[in-house]
Parts: structure tokens; C-alpha cells; sequence
């Protein structure tokens, strides 16, 4: 049963909205503080550019093919089942973490009331909070098995406060106390280099916040008038959130008492360990809006939850449709929502809190895979070009084989600034799902599976050669390649990888079905 196109343009607005704003803003201006300083204004401006530019090769692509699952799919259009599945995979670990994630903002903000939801020394859930994170998902996947014209309906509502409450918030600690010599590189010794300011867009917090522009290109399939909304509606999105975030930063950082940067911005850290923005609330003696911004700790991510939920049960659908996992996982219920995807997505999910430590140490990971599927994005629109079937419709990239490239390179560097503790967990994921697709090759034992097969082998270079400069580099790495020798390396390794995947590409358009 294919899914109903209910979404209209202000719907997928705020789903953007509501997956862009969530747990970022509560976290994400101390994190990327900590380790950029004031420089942390220039890493959102930055990486707005960066994911604009990703974002516009999949405006083009699901304008002409808008199907739910995203990316998934998509690549299964110019590179074959076998690249799908093997995306399909990643996209599928990354975006299952969201929830899990935004769920953790909340426990950790809450935790100055309930001191039992948190081990505070490392960030970890209790037991208790355990539990409590299972309920709140589970509230996530009742809202959403009752339809998406419901989850849009309510995000609607809930994106009016992610504006405004950010917005309110930034501009009362700007009223109340601004100190700008928090901008300058006297106030913090020592101060963050340029590498730190890289490092941060990466692990901060910042990517993470940007890419969720993605719930718009996974609900494809469920939009009103796909060719006319999604490009609109993805760079509305982003610079909306672009300005309340940079505008939330500066605050951050001109609030802060300068008592706090004594020992250098990496070392910046409060009593309080409840939230950032709860303990420069409290500093500057505005305890009064504290409820709001409790409320707020919940109600942000949680609507954030509610879209990563629905957009995730999507990628988990299409890889069901496309015969890599279980049909059982592409029924509908009568609300023509895919409940069983929704109901596996919810138990791994909460798998994720076991091995993670804290908010951060989540995202760093999320942003690797999520990377790496938007790196995908211009070969999938420049393979299509290449395709005699490939007409764009609506939106086309300008200067696309010019522009293709250099977003191939930009999306490496976000993975390598990552660090090495999350490039070789990357590359672990990757192989594995190698060798799972591999195995279902042989054991079907059919021609068409081995030759779909051979369309990896660009990501298997890739990966390959990205383990070794992380390792061999300067971000959590060993730092034998000079800062700057690395750039130049991964340059020529994008280069290579990009021309491999185009030559690896099929001949002409693999057939979906659109839905």
C-alpha cells in the first residue's frame, strides 16, 4: 500500500523546523563554545554554507524523484540494490540515534530536578532514566502511529515555539548582559586554534543541528506538490535556523561571566551540570524564566523526536520495499503508516544509550553516517545527469560539475574533522554491511546481485583510504600528516572516489516504484 501525500508546504517547513531546532539549541552553543571560542559564530556560518550546497543536489533529485526513504532510494537509482542496501544500512544506524539522542538533551537538563536520571560523571543514563527514556519514545511512536497528517499537525504547532522561545531567550540575555570582551583573545588563554573551530562544526553540535533539513527529503513521498515545495522549503528552513542559532550563539557568549574563561574556553564547565543555558539563566538572576526553560528541554527535543520518528520508519519502510529487510516491515496500518518499522526503530533505539556516554558522544557518531549519506547527493545528481533519462524539473543545481565535486570534498572533510574515534567505528559499520550484502549475493547466487555488487567498490576505496588519513592526521589521529598536507590529501582521494563512483554508475535509471 503506498503512503498518502497529506504534507502540505508550511507542514514540511516545520518538519525541517522541528528536526533542525531541537536538543542544538539547548547544548549546542557550549559545546561549540568550548572548543571554538568566540570563533564558534564563524563555524555556524560555515556550515550552513556546507549543508546549503548538500541540500540543493537532493532539491534537484526529489523534485524528480520524490520518494519517501530519501537517500536510500535514491542511490538505488544510479549505483543499484546493492549500494542502496549498503546506504540503506548507515542511514538507518544514524537516523534511529535521533530519538535516543534528543531524549538524552532532555534527561540531562532534567537531572537538576531528578538527580536519579543521570550519572552525572559521565553523562550516562540510570536505570531509571532508563525507563523513563522508554516511555517518552514510546509516546513518540502512539502519536505517530496515528497518521502523518497528525505528526505535522502537531509539529506545526510545536515549531512556532522552537522559534520563538530560542528567539525570546537569545534576546533577553543580549538585554540583560553582553560583555564584549568575551570576543576577544585576551579574556581566555589558551585560545582555540583553527583546527579547534573545524572540529567543532563536526562534534559541537552545529552539523548535527543542520542536517536535519533531511526529514524533508525522507517524506518526499508523502508532499503535496514535491517539485514546487522541497526546494523552497529546505533553504527557508535552514537560514531560518541558521540566524537563530548564530543569534543564540552570540548570546551565549556574550552572557558568559568572564570568571568562567579564566582557564581558556576548553576548560570552560559550570557547577550545575543540569544545562549551559540554565546555569547563565541563573548567573545573571533571571531564575524566573528557568520554567520555560525546562519546559522547553522536553518539548524541543521531543519534537524533534516525533519527526525523526516518522522519518526513520520511512528509510527502515523503503529498504523493506526494496526487499533488503523483512516485507513485515513495509505494512501499513489503517492510517497507511508503517507501524512495524516504527515499532523495530523504537526497540534499537534504545539500544543506543548503552554504549554512548552523553549528548556529545552521541552526536559525533551520528554526524559520520549522516555525512556520509549526504556525500552521496551530488554523485547521485551528477550520475543521473549522465543517465539519458534525467531531466530536472523545477530546480536545477547551477553549475553542477563544478559544484558536485567541491560538495564531495566539503562532506569528507566534515567526516575526517569528526576524529579518528568515529572514522574507524564508521568504517567498521561500512564493512559490515559489506559483507552482509556479499553473503545475500552469493547465497542468492544470482548474476544481477553480483553485478549490482561491483557498484561498492567506489565506497570500499573510500572508506579505505579516509581510515588511513584519519588515522595517520591531526583529529584524533596519530598527527604524522602535516595540518593542511592532510586537506590536500583527502582532496585528491575525493577526487578519485567521486570519478570511480561515476564510472561505477548504471548504464540507465534502475526502476522504482515511486511512493
Amino acid at each position: 500500500m503506498s503512503l498518502n501525500r497529506h504534507i502540505s508546504p508550511w507542514g514540511l517547513y516545520f518538519t525541517a523546523i522541528g528536526s533542525i531546532i531541537g536538543s542544538g539549541w539547548l547544548l549546542a552553543p557550549y559545546y561549540t563554545a568550548k572548543l571554538a571560542g568566540p570563533m564558534a559564530i564563524v563555524a555556524w556560518l560555515l556550515a550552513v554554507v556546507i549543508i546549503i550546497l548538500v541540500a540543493l543536489t537532493f532539491a534537484e533529485i526529489s523534485t524528480k524523484y520524490p520518494v519517501s526513504g530519501g537517500i536510500v532510494r535514491l542511490i538505488q537509482l544510479t549505483h543499484g540494490p546493492s549500494m542502496s542496501m549498503l546506504i540503506g544500512w548507515t542511514s538507518w544506524a544514524s537516523l534511529v540515534m535521533i530519538p535516543a539522542i534528543e531524549v538524552q538533551a532532555s534527561l540531562q537538563y532534567c537531572s537538576h530536578f531528578f538527580p536519579q536520571l543521570i550519572f552525572h560523571s559521565n553523562d550516562h543514563v540510570t536505570l531509571f532514566g532508563f525507563l523513563v527514556a522508554a516511555i517518552l519514545m514510546g509516546l513518540f511512536v502512539v502519536v505517530n502511529s496515528i497518521g502523518i497528517k497528525f505528526v505535522t499537525l502537531v509539529n506545526n504547532y510545536i515549531g512556532w515555539w522552537k522559534i520563538i522561545i530560542p528567539v525570546f531567550i537569545s534576546l533577553l540575555l543580549l538585554f540583560l548582559h553582553f560583555d564584549p570582551q568575551n570576543f576577544s583573545n585576551s579574556i581566555a588563554h589558551p585560545y582555540p586554534s583553527f583546527k579547534d573551530t573545524l572540529m567543532s562544526i563536526a562534534t559541537g553540535g552545529v552539523i548535527f543541528a543542520y542536517v536535519g533539513f533531511r526529514s524533508v527529503i525522507e517524506l518526499a513521498g508523502e508532499a503535496r506538490n514535491p517539485q514546487r515545495d522541497i526546494p523552497r522549503t529546505i533553504i527557508f528552513a535552514l537560514l531560518t535556523c541558521a540566524l537563530i542559532y548564530i543569534l543564540l550563539q552570540i548570546a551565549f557568549i556574550g552572557a558568559l561571566d568572564p570568571k568562567y574563561l579564566q582557564h581558556g574556553w576548553g576548560r570552560l564547565s559550570f557547577i550545575d551540570k543540569a544545562g549551559p543555558l540554565v546555569n547563565v539563566v541563573t548567573s545573571l538572576g533571571i531564575s524566573w524564566i528557568l520554567l520555560i526553560l525546562y519546559f522547553d528541554a522536553v518539548a524541543s527535543p521531543s519534537g524533534t523526536s516525533l519527526i525523526a520518528t516518522a522519518t526513520t520508519s520511512r528509510v527502515t519502510y523503503s529498504m523493506a520495499i526494496a526487499g533488503y529487510l523483512p516485507k513485515l516491515f513495509s505494512k501499513t496500518n489503517n492510517a497507511n503508516v508503517p507501524i512495524y518499522a516504527i515499532l523495530i526503530n523504537y526497540v534499537v533505539g534504545l539500544l543506543f544509550f548503552l554504549p554512548f556516554s552523553g549528548w556529545q558522544g552521541m552526536i559525533s557518531f551520528l554526524v559520520s553516517t549522516s555525512v556520509l549519506a549526504y556525500a552521496l547527493g551530488p554523485i547521485v545528481l551528477m550520475s543521473m545527469r549522465l543517465q539519458k533519462e534525467h531531466t530536472a524539473t523545477h530546480f536545477k543545481l547551477p553549475f553542477a560539475k563544478i559544484m558536485c565535486p567541491v560538495i564531495f570534498y566539503l562532506c569528507t572533510l566534515i567526516i575526517y574533522w569528526t576524529g579518528w574515534n568515529n572514522v574507524w567505528k564508521l568504517g567498521i559499520l561500512i564493512f559490515s554491511g559489506l559483507i552482509i550484502i556479499t553473503l545475500t549475493s552469493l547465497t542468492n547466487k544470482t548474476k544481477n546481485n553480483l553485478f549490482h555488487l561491483r557498484h561498492t567498490s567506489w565506497m570500499l576505496f573510500y572508506l579505505a583510504a579516509l581510515m588511513v588519513v584519519s588515522y595517520l592526521g591531526h583529529f584524533g589521529g596519530k598527527a604524522i600528516l602535516g595540518f593542511g598536507i592532510d586537506f590536500l590529501v583527502l582532496a585528491a582521494i575525493s577526487i578519485i572516489t567521486y570519478w570511480y563512483a561515476l564510472e561505477n554508475r548504471l548504464p540507465e535509471v534502475f526502476e522504482i516504484e515511486i511512493n
